[in-house]
């Protein structure tokens, strides 16, 4: 019988070197070769962050997925490792779906979804991989260990998926994401199973369900436990839009609220997008060595034009730069990592001004921005033809669009989103990361994060200032 994952890594060696390097990232994670969507397995082992995703080696689209593997010691130089997972097994011949990781014993233990399909039924469990050496990694020979029998009443293994390892005092658990059913309409809905060995698992329950008006159905769970504060991540499919909120078709969003570990139940207080960009979803989170909580998502969402194919380029897909997230009194607080502001090479001095000028750019920059809270402001890329990459700030709004600026990105909306405004409480500061292909902007803990395709690459960074009033700027490169 063919080695699939033999073959998939013989294909990325041959073929890595091959691919064009338009538009692709110097200190974002992206695919080696062909379609890159959720990131999986995110886990700090052994002095290095390793950061596992979903591939399909061989072509710019979405097809039967395989788990890609890269390391980091600092979050911006990474490291591409050999495939990890192939779907080499009946249970997962159809497809290694997103899953987790964690550490047991000083091995990596991956919990993915094992997708198979039988007389037009999909099923879909979760099985075990481990690794004593961080690279190379062995399907449990009894998968899969979560499966129909471990299900609670009224759920099947049709939509069950994305398992999330984490650990509570001496007991292991796995969130899992599913819908409920209800005539001809459905909802997200998040179960939890235990055990004390990774190996055997409790028969499950509902941890928390969603409505009709978040989402249909839930992908990607995360518990995040940051001190004596709990958060629920989940990221729901055709979530109604809100106010400012939850544009996409698709969302990632954050849930505040109450665990109780007795009886296994979460209670939502209150929930909030995560991001307010154009390319954000199905993030997840791991614990370094500082007991930090640091989160990456995949710098996309599906239904969404893709450039890369469109234009041949035989690699699609990248990672946000993770973050560090804190859960404080007014939600969840996202920041530039240690790793990464250590990083910045600061190539020209802090500039203060009153002037509106143009300042020259490198093909990944930091940009730190300074000004008076509520004067308005506005920051564009690209060159003197065409800078409508822009992020503009007016009172305590700001805005990040890409509207006539490259190929335009549509999706499944129904007009095209090609700009988010988010409210925050103080803009007086912000960094902006720019990397040949994306941008996200850091503002009063909050982010917008896109995606964006133009050749030549931006050369410049032009400030509009209106009001003349006073700002400081900083070029970094990374």
């Amino acid at each position: 019988m063919e080695n699939l994952l033999d073959k998939a890594n013989a294909y990325v060696q041959e073929n890595a070197s091959k691919i064009p390097q338009i538009f692709r990232p110097n200190s974002h994670l992206a695919a080696e070769t062909g379609w890159m969507n959720d990131p999986n397995g995110f886990v700090f082992y052994k002095n290095e962050y390793h950061l596992f995703y979903q591939t399909n080696p061989y072509g710019d689209e979405w097809d039967t997925m395989h788990w890609g593997h890269a390391k980091s010691k600092d979050l911006v130089h990474w490291q591409y490792l050999p495939m990890a997972l192939a779907p080499d097994r009946p249970y997962d011949e159809r497809g290694c779906f997103s899953g987790s990781s964690i550490i047991k014993d000083n091995k990596i233990y991956l919990m993915y979804t094992g997708v198979s399909e039988h007389d037009g039924i999909v099923r879909q469990v979760q099985c075990l991989a481990i690794s004593n050496d961080g690279v190379h990694f062995e399907k449990y020979e009894q998968n899969p260990v979560i499966a129909e029998t471990n299900l609670p009443e009224g759920f099947d293994t049709v939509d069950f998926r994305d398992p999330k390892l984490i650990k509570h005092d001496n007991t292991y658990y796995a969130v899992l994401a599913t819908k409920k059913q209800e005539g001809d309409r459905s909802h997200g809905a998040i179960l939890i199973f235990s055990s004390i060995d990774l190996i055997n698992w409790s028969q499950g329950k509902v941890l928390v369900e969603g409505s009709s008006d978040m989402g249909i159905i839930w992908e990607c769970p995360d518990l995040i436990q940051d001190h004596d504060q709990v958060a629920l991540i989940v990221s729901p499919m055709q979530m109604p839009s809100e106010g400012l909120a939850y544009k996409n078709i698709n969302s990632s969003i954050y849930m505040t609220g109450k665990m109780n570990w007795d009886d296994l139940t979460f209670s939502i207080d209150d929930y909030h997008e995560i991001d307010a960009g154009l390319d954000f979803y199905a993030p997840q989170t791991c614990l370094n060595d500082k007991n930090e909580v640091i989160m990456t998502a995949w710098m996309q969402t599906w239904g969404r034009t893709n450039v890369q194919h469109e234009l041949n380029l035989r690699w699609s897909g990248q990672m946000i730069l993770p973050r560090k997230i804190v859960l404080s009194k007014h939600g969840l607080k996202q920041e530039i990592p240690s790793e990464v502001l250590e990083e910045a090479n600061d190539n020209s001095e802090v500039i203060t001004s009153r002037k509106e000028d143009s300042y020259l750019l490198e093909s990944n920059n930091l940009i730190s921005l300074k000004k008076e809270n509520k004067k308005p402001l506005e920051i564009s890329f690209g060159d003197d033809e065409n800078h409508n990459l822009r992020v503009s700030i007016d009172q305590n709004r700001i805005t990040l669009s890409r509207k006539d600026f490259g190929y335009r990105i549509h999706g499944e909306e129904k007009e095209t989103i090609e700009e988010r405004t988010l409210e925050v409480r103080d803009a007086s500061a912000l960094k902006i990361l720019i990397d040949r292909s994306s941008i996200e902007v850091f503002i009063d803990g909050k982010t917008l994060s896109a995606t964006y395709y133009v050749y030549p690459e931006l050369k410049k960074c032009y400030v509009k200032n209106p009001t003349k009033s006073e700002f400081r700027i900083k070029l970094s490169q990374l």
